[in-house]
């Protein structure tokens, strides 16, 4: 994950993206994080679910 903390700085640098467009890289980069993050929790649930039911 940090990797792509990094990259929207890397872009900037390193490629010379212009600063709207490092704004847009952030912003999808932040929305991916929230939907793995989603998707982890989801998971979790459904293991314990699991879990229980076996129980």
């Amino acid at each position: 994950m940090q990797v792509l903390e990094t990259l929207p700085d890397i872009l900037e640098r390193d490629c010379g993206l212009q600063p709207a467009a490092v704004s847009r890289v952030q912003s999808i980069i932040d929305d991916l994080r929230d939907q793995i993050a989603l998707r982890v929790t989801e998971a979790g649930a459904d293991d314990e679910e699991e879990l229980q039911q076996e129980e």
